[in-house]
C-alpha cells in the first residue's frame, strides 16, 4: 500500500473535523475570502493578530458571533507558521481547511485557529 503525505495529513484532519462537528468546534473549507491584521473596531489597539473568512460552508463554536464570523490566529510562535499558509493559500487560489479551537480568546467572537491544511 502506497502512502503519500497529502494522504497522511489528510486523514487526522478529517477525523479532527469530525470530532469537531460532534463538539462545540469550528471548522471551515474553501477560499480565503478576506484577511485582516491587528485590532477589532475603530481605535481599538493593534494586536499581534490576524483574522479571516472563508467562503463555503463554515460552523462556529459557541463563543463566535454569528453577525461576523472570523477565524483567528495569534501571529506568534507556531501561529506564524499559519500565516505564511493562509497567505500562501490565498496569492495561489488554494482552498483551505481549518479546524478552531472551540475558543475565543485572542478577539470576543471570533474563533482561534487550531489548524490549517491547503489542498
Amino acid at each position: 500500500m502506497k502512502l503519500n503525505i497529502k494522504s497522511l495529513l489528510l486523514f487526522p484532519l478529517l477525523s479532527f473535523s469530525s470530532f469537531c462537528s460532534a463538539a462545540q468546534f469550528g471548522s471551515a473549507y474553501g477560499d480565503v475570502i478576506e484577511i485582516a491584521a491587528g485590532g477589532v473596531g475603530a481605535g481599538a489597539p493593534a494586536k499581534n493578530l490576524m483574522y479571516f473568512t472563508v467562503s463555503g460552508t463554515s460552523t462556529f463554536a459557541t463563543c463566535a458571533n454569528s453577525s461576523s464570523p472570523h477565524f483567528v490566529i495569534n501571529n506568534e510562535d507556531g501561529g506564524k507558521t499559519m500565516v505564511s499558509m493562509l497567505l500562501a493559500a490565498k496569492m495561489a487560489g488554494k482552498k483551505i481547511h481549518v479546524a478552531g479551537r472551540g475558543t475565543c480568546t485572542y478577539i470576543s467572537g471570533h474563533e482561534d485557529v487550531s489548524l490549517i491544511y491547503i489542498d
